[in-house]
């Protein structure tokens, strides 16, 4: 994920990585960039996570926020993939 978040940030987009269990920590970061606390003010917030068995709970956490989610495989164009995704999903 951190080759993710490094391209994601070269193309514009503010990235909050959370390791371990983000399930709680998702909402905190949801909240937070909804306030600005975070230095910026989010205009769209979208998740990434890997498709990994965390992965439901973080889904079930991010759809209730009602944040859009996409869950990123191991392919080798999963980058790729991804950055498509946001900059359909989460360009204002």
């Amino acid at each position: 994920m951190a080759a993710l978040a490094e391209r994601l940030a070269r193309a514009g987009f503010a990235v909050v990585s959370l390791d371990g269990d983000a399930s709680e920590g998702i909402e905190s970061v949801v909240r937070a960039l909804g306030r600005g606390e975070l230095g910026f003010t989010a205009t769209a917030i979208g998740m990434l996570g890997s498709a990994t068995a965390g992965a439901a709970a973080a889904q079930t956490v991010a759809t209730r926020a009602g944040v859009p989610w996409l869950a990123v495989s191991d392919a080798p164009d999963g980058v790729d993939a991804a950055v498509r995704w946001c900059g359909e999903h989460l360009t204002c």
